[in-house]
């Protein structure tokens, strides 16, 4: 019985296993079938969905908005009249600047002159040069000029090598040869490039003296909008600026970038596998741009034509113009706020005002205030905080309290700061400028235009006759001025143009000198007086000068040996300008400072002056050299105001009579003289222009360009669309389509997910890239650049390269280059990586294709930092 219930249950158990078996095979072959139907369907659904998202031409947006990319910062900061930019970055320029005009400005201009001013004038350009560039740079931002400007324009350019390479099958083949001999020019690959392109092609490259037309018309326009009109005027210092950017900077530059070998290395510092280096910004506070580099040097020797802010605001004929031109360049609220203070504190200092004075006064302070201080006002200046709240703080105190700008020092500090913007600053340019040079020197000749009417042969001569005298009259007036000439010891002479007087006047001249000994004068200043000024009607003080002399004999019972001299303030200083003009300066004989607050004409600051300006004039007269100076007798005798302008006219004045003063450098004159009894060098030859332009044409790389070809007018070679992409991410799909050749599959998942994460995509990128740049250009990276440059310049090049050794070169910039992408583009291309990737590279192995891409490029960047520029 057991064995029979014993086997009864061993087939129970056999047959419910084996229904068991039955049911999860029919189990899991109904799972399965589902499970295929499923992935069926989903592959089905994907493709057609894919299918329906790629023809959707507008993705569904931005989802990453909210990151905003920072902005590339160019400088710290930008005032209204300056730029602030890190301390090491202006460290750098000062020192790549002053290299610049050591070695290739004054290296031939020290031949010629001495003269300071126009190395000056060359900092002055450079300075503006640069503050123009960098104000038009913070308006463009780099990372959105490189993904929408210059990425599009560079797929453009592999567009068109890809298309050429598919119509010429012996392109490769063709280049390895040429990598191989070291042959520049294709035997196939431009011209099929040629006749893809047609009339797309750059003029430049039609041939060299093309290209060289080309960068001296760019230069012509652009230098204008750089330099703001300065130079345009002169045609001679027009045509040299742009011949020194066409043919020293530009066109070499570009020759230059463009060579394969160049670029390679360039590209093998970018794949380099070292880490980036680090640079510290730089801790200190910003700085005015190239403020120490215009200001550190030793200033120009005072000239006789410039005058100083004083003499302009004193005299109308000078301040007119001198207003016209701070109109014309910005700095008329300047100017009017140093005359609005100054009648203003001519009310303040009356002595004991009324209730209504002071309602009055506290009404003109708050007018100016609101005017100039305050922010936000029309005529706004940039004063620093402390001031503006100092100020503000007592107007707000009311008209009681109203004196307090008289005794607390804000206000003086501001007036202070405009006074010495104007002086340091605008005075200089304003010596230099069309409108004081015209009201000193007349009109350019270029704008005087001679009478067309022809009359008989006397009226000609007399007209003419007229014409030379009116002329000669003019420029007497105008360009030599009608003031005394120096030398003379009365200003009131006659300054007749006669020269039958001229030995008269000499003899009588070397009498007075024989008999003048200045050494033995003396001079005392007891006191101040005060008096009406004899221009203005003004009230001011004068300084009493008791003056004796022992070097002759009387002849009117002793008063011609002792006398009085009044002379004001800014005479002693116009008096210290002409020596040292004449003489140098006297290191043992110096006036004080001068104080520019107010004029300085405040009574405790005058009788301070007392003592300083008498043992200056005493130490004067024991200068063995100015024991006969006229300039030291006329201010000591004369009447008549001694001031910088008058002093210029004393030497620009009405008669022939050189007369010298007596120790004035004449080593100029002396070697002007030397020289012209010297026959003059031989002329050089002719310039043959010929030879110039084959030298041109002849270049190893380049050879002349296109000419051998020839540009077409039309292309003759498709397609004849041209290859349009927008973003970073359209960019990917281009690649994968025609130069990495992925399959159907990759590219149908690129392009339907384009409608998903195409502007998320490219928003990220736009904030990696910002983001990366403006940690990378810090102000330490800039600083380095700037002396990479500065050595690139100056160092001995390296010496040329064999031909083995730029075969090596191209081997490890392509292998640099395939180790620097992401290994999984290699896992995903396979097989066409390599021949991909060589591909990319070539492109940039072709000299005058690259060089259509950087005057492409070029083009671009101009029109972005010069809107008002027509290419």
């Amino acid at each position: 019985m057991e064995e029979t219930k014993g086997t009864q249950d061993s087939q129970i158990l056999i047959r419910t296993g084996l229904a068991i078996c039955i049911v999860a095979s029919l189990v899991s072959f109904l799972i399965s079938f589902i499970g295929g139907i499923f992935i069926i369907l989903v592959i089905a659904s994907a493709f057609y969905g894919i299918s329906f998202f790629a023809t959707k031409q507008k993705p569904i947006g931005n989802l990453l908005r909210s990151y905003v990319p920072p902005r590339t910062k160019w400088c710290s900061k930008m005032e209204f009249d300056h730029i602030l930019i890190p301390a090491d970055v202006d460290e750098s320029l000062e020192r790549l600047y002053e290299r610049v005009i050591t070695e290739h400005i004054n290296s031939w201009y020290s031949d010629l002159s001495h003269d300071e001013e126009f190395l000056q004038e060359m900092r002055h350009l450079f300075r503006d040069t640069t503050t123009e560039v960098l104000t038009r740079l913070t308006r463009i931002d780099i990372t959105e000029t490189i993904l929408h400007d210059i990425i599009p324009v560079a797929v453009q350019h592999l567009d068109n090598y890809l298309w050429a390479i598919k119509h010429c099958s012996m392109c490769e083949v063709d280049l390895l040869l040429r990598q191989q001999t070291g042959d520049t020019k294709s035997s196939c690959l431009h011209s099929t490039w040629l006749a893809f392109m047609g009339k797309d092609v750059h003029p430049a490259l039609a041939s060299r003296e093309a290209e060289n037309e080309y960068i001296e018309n760019l230069s012509e326009k652009l230098l204008p909008i750089i330099l703001k009109n300065k130079i345009t005027k002169s045609r001679l210092a027009s045509s040299i600026t742009t011949a020194i950017l066409t043919s020293t900077v530009l066109q070499p530059l570009f020759d230059l970038l463009c060579e394969p070998k160049n670029l390679n290395k360039l590209l093998l510092l970018w794949f380099s596998p070292e880490p980036v280096r680090k640079f510290d910004a730089c801790p200190d506070p910003p700085v005015r741009l190239l403020l120490r580099f215009i200001h550190a040097h030793s200033q120009p020797k005072p000239s006789a034509l410039h005058v100083d802010l004083s003499a302009i605001l004193k005299d109308t004929s000078l301040l007119y113009p001198f207003l016209q031109y701070l109109k014309k360049n910005g700095g008329v609220n300047l100017l009017q706020f140093c005359l609005a203070v100054e009648d203003f504190n001519k009310k303040m200092m009356v002595v004991d005002l009324k209730e209504e004075d002071l309602v009055a006064l506290h009404k003109d302070a708050k007018q100016l205030y609101d005017t100039y201080i305050k922010l936000g006002a029309n005529n706004f200046i940039k004063f620093d905080d402390e001031i503006i709240k100092d100020v503000g703080n007592i107007i707000n105190q009311g008209h009681k309290n109203i004196q307090k700008l008289r005794t607390t020092p804000p206000l003086f500090r501001a007036y202070e700061q405009v006074y010495n913007n104007l002086e340091d600053n605008l005075c200089p340019q304003f010596h230099t400028s069309d409108e004081y040079l015209g009201l000193v020197l007349g009109p350019r000749l270029s704008e005087c235009r001679p009478s067309l009417k022809q009359k008989d042969d006397e009226n000609n001569s007399k007209k003419s006759n007229s014409t030379v005298k009116g002329r000669l009259s003019k420029m007497k007036t105008e360009v030599l001025g009608s003031g005394p000439m120096e030398g003379s010891p009365e200003p009131d002479m006659d300054q007749a143009f006669d020269l039958s007087d001229l030995d008269d006047s000499e003899d009588a001249s070397n009498k007075d000198n024989e008999v003048r000994d200045l050494s033995a004068w003396r001079v005392n200043l007891p006191r101040l007086e005060p008096r009406n000024d004899p221009q203005t009607g003004k009230a001011c003080f004068v300084f009493i000068i008791q003056v004796q002399r022992i070097d002759m004999a009387s002849q009117t019972d002793g008063d011609d040996l002792e006398w009085n001299v009044e002379r004001q303030y800014h005479e002693f200083y116009s008096l210290q300008s002409a020596l040292v003009q004449y003489h140098g300066l006297f290191e043992d004989a110096k006036l004080p400072p001068r104080s520019k607050l107010f004029g300085g004409k405040g009574l405790d600051v005058l009788q301070s002056k007392q003592e300083p300006f008498q043992d200056y004039l005493v130490k004067l007269l024991q200068k063995p050299n100015l024991k006969k100076s006229d300039l030291l007798y006329t201010f000591l005798t004369s009447k008549q105001e001694f001031n910088e302008a008058s002093s210029s006219k004393m030497f620009k004045g009405g008669t022939l009579k050189l007369t010298k003063e007596k120790g004035q450098f004449l080593q100029s004159f002396i070697n002007t003289y030397t020289a012209s009894t010297q026959s003059p060098p031989p002329k050089p030859g002719r310039l043959n222009w010929e030879e110039e332009m084959e030298s041109l044409k002849n270049h190893p790389v380049y050879k002349d360009n296109f000419s051998d070809h020839g540009l077409f007018k039309t292309a003759t070679l498709g397609p004849t669309q041209t290859c349009s992409i927008t973003g970073l991410y359209d960019t990917i799909l281009y690649l994968g389509l025609r130069l990495f050749k992925l399959s159907e599959p990759w590219l149908r998942i690129l392009t339907g997910l384009r409608w998903i994460t195409a502007d998320s995509f490219n928003h990220l990128v736009h904030y990696l890239l910002s983001s990366k740049l403006n940690s990378l250009l810090n102000s330490g990276r800039v600083a380095h650049i700037i002396s990479v440059i500065e050595e690139s310049i100056f160092d001995p090049p390296a010496p040329e390269m064999e031909l083995s050794e730029i075969q090596q070169q191209t081997k490890q910039t392509l292998e640099a280059f395939r180790t620097y992408l992401p290994q999984a583009l290699r896992s995903v291309l396979g097989d066409k990586y390599d021949p991909s990737t060589k591909t990319l590279f070539n492109v940039l192995q072709e000299p005058l294709l690259n060089k259509q891409l950087a005057y492409t490029l070029l083009e671009i960047l101009l029109v972005k930092l010069f809107p008002e520029l027509r290419i």
